[in-house]
């Protein structure tokens, strides 16, 4: 037991408590002992059944991994919404507000919608606003963002008036966000109360910790947003790691080429990664 704490894998909180196993210890159990558990049929029956009476949107199939995630690790379940760059459009059209304003729309497949205001120095008229709707619509459609960014300044560059120049900049604003920019509503959290009725409560600091994070979300997102650097199941564990103190994450990205979101399950250091694991990966 001295030999483990030499070496950072046991630690001892006061004289009188036992050791308990440190964060390095977690990790080395993680990359080199532990023997990762099948998915029963049972709960994979479960899951596919919960997805298969979904009749809704992006959203509505987000919403529910956080709640299947949460319900089946007993921890708290976690789902971004997919990242709009690299989704495929659906339509687009511009909305007329008041004589100086008006509105780009963009809906992508699976319901999620982004919109942006523009600010005009002087009233377009119906006609030109309806063809400039109708325009990128038709250009739009099974593009990406990125896709419709270099379509769009290629095709208006030479156009000098200011609501083409207005367009392009909005085009550009949508494309141009990263992770950091999301809002609250771009993440959903299932499960907070599992989570916090197996904190420790001789230790606030961490139930305080937990509740901030959970409030603000924004905390969360960066963190899933590093997920997307790696290839398969990650598993963050302690602060070292950017998570909270007795913390751990486990995550993974989905969609195509890995890159749309991520999901994962946000619980304490000793929860069991056997289990865990292979529920996120499935």
């Amino acid at each position: 037991m001295a030999k483990f704490m030499d070496c950072g894998y046991l630690s001892q909180e006061h004289i009188s408590a036992g050791r308990i196993p440190t964060d390095k210890a977690f990790e080395f159990y993680i990359n080199s002992l532990m023997f990762i558990e099948k998915l029963s049929q049972d709960k994979i029956g479960i899951i596919n059944k919960r997805y298969k009476d979904i009749a809704g949107t992006v959203d509505d199939i987000l919403f529910e991994t956080s709640s299947v995630l949460s319900e089946m690790s007993e921890f708290a379940g976690l789902a971004t919404l997919p990242d709009s760059k690299y989704l495929e459009i659906n339509s687009a059209k511009l909305v007329k507000i008041d004589h100086k304003r008006i509105l780009l729309i963009i809906i992508f497949k699976g319901g999620i919608t982004e919109k942006t205001l523009i600010h005009l120095k002087k009233e377009i008229p119906n006609d030109i606003l309806k063809q400039l709707s109708y325009y990128l619509n038709r250009i739009s459609e099974h593009m990406t963002l990125d896709d419709l960014k270099s379509t769009v300044l290629l095709e208006l560059k030479d156009k000098k008036e200011e609501i083409y120049e207005q367009i392009i900049r909005s085009i550009l604003k949508l494309t141009d966000h990263s992770p950091s920019d999301s809002g609250p509503s771009d993440i959903y959290i299932q499960g907070h109360r599992s989570i916090i009725d197996k904190i420790n409560f001789n230790n606030t600091d961490d139930i305080k910790d937990l509740i901030r994070a959970f409030e603000e979300k924004k905390y969360l997102i960066e963190i899933l947003s590093k997920v997307k650097a790696g290839d398969g199941i990650r598993v963050f564990i302690g602060k070292e790691h950017g998570i909270m103190n007795v913390f751990s994450l486990v995550a993974c990205s989905y969609g195509e080429d890995k890159q749309l979101g991520t999901i994962g399950v946000i619980g304490l250091t000793r929860m069991d990664y056997s289990k865990i694991i292979p529920l996120v990966d499935y």
